[in-house]
Formats: structure tokens, sequence, C-alpha cells
């Protein structure tokens, strides 16, 4: 649950620098070379300090997205957060093969759009990866026994027959 937290807030940083790199004069053009950073000469220096903390923090994240995919193969984790794990992960990858084939291509408008909007889906799908962590987790500490809500209300019934006829009936009780 931590790790996901993390994740959520590491995107949000990325995402605002990248949002930074487009607002800073020169910043777009301030990184000639990819993955490393040929500093365009004709830019400010600070265009290309904002760039390469948009691509360093950016790299840190799919590290820890990997890391935790890692991770999560040791742990309990629920298959709806594994595949959130997945899909995020999947996105951090795109994401550098598009950033790539931009730098590669100078920078293309479509390939800047897609950019961004990748950019934005690794943004959403953290912190859909967060939320699903943290309602998997029961909303208790990291390392707590994972709960459903429904579970109480099973084990009830089974200790007390007496509830089931006081409740609505459900689709699975006439099958």
């Amino acid at each position: 649950r931590r790790s996901a937290f993390a994740a959520a807030a590491l995107a949000l940083i990325v995402v605002v620098m990248g949002g930074l790199t487009a607002k800073v004069p020169g910043g777009s053009v301030a990184c000639l070379d990819f993955p490393l950073c040929g500093a365009n000469p004709k830019v400010d220096a600070s265009a290309v300090h904002v760039q390469l903390t948009h691509r360093i923090l950016a790299v840190l994240l799919i590290l820890h997205l990997f890391g935790m995919l890692m991770a999560q193969r040791k742990k309990r984790v629920t298959p709806v957060v594994k595949r959130a794990l997945v899909v995020a992960f999947a996105f951090g990858i795109l994401q550098l093969l598009v950033a790539g084939a931009m730098i590669g291509m100078h920078l293309p408008p479509i390939l800047r759009s897609l950019h961004e909007a990748t950019g934005v889906a690794i943004w959403i799908t953290t912190f859909v990866l967060a939320y699903l962590a943290r309602i998997a987790s029961g909303g208790a500490a990291v390392g707590a026994p994972l709960r459903t809500p429904v579970a109480p209300l099973v084990e009830a019934e089974e200790a007390n027959p007496a509830l089931v006829s006081r409740r609505a009936p459900r689709m699975s009780d006439s099958v």
C-alpha cells in the first residue's frame, strides 16, 4: 500500500515536471539526445535542468513500478491490484518508447501529444493502483491481513442461521 501511494505521488510530480518542461521557454527542446541529455546550447540552463529532472523522476517512477512488480510476486496481493500494477508498468514502458521516438524524430506533434496522453494515463493508473491497494488492505496498516467487507457477514450467518431468514434474499439463494 505504501509503495502504491509513493508511485502515485511520484507520478504526480513527474506530470507536474512535464508541464513545467512544456511551459519553460526552451524546455521542450533543451535536451537533444535520448536517454541522456545532449544540452541544447541555444536554451537557458534552467530549461535543461527542468528537462533533466523530469527525465530522472520518470525513470525512477518506472524503476519503482518494476520493483513493485517484482515484490508483489512474494506478497499476497489481490488480482485487481496486480492487474493495475501491470497496466501502470506497461504504460511506463510505452512512455519510454514514445519519449525516445519523440526525441529521435525531432519532436513531431503527434508524438508530443501521445507523450502527454501516456503521462496522464500513468498518473491515473498509479492513483487507481493506490486506491485499489488501500481498499485491498482494508484501510489498515501495511501487513495487516486482507479482509473483504462481506467476510464478517458471512461468518455471522454461518454462526447464527436465524440471520439468514431475516435478511433480504440474494440471487445466489435461489440457485
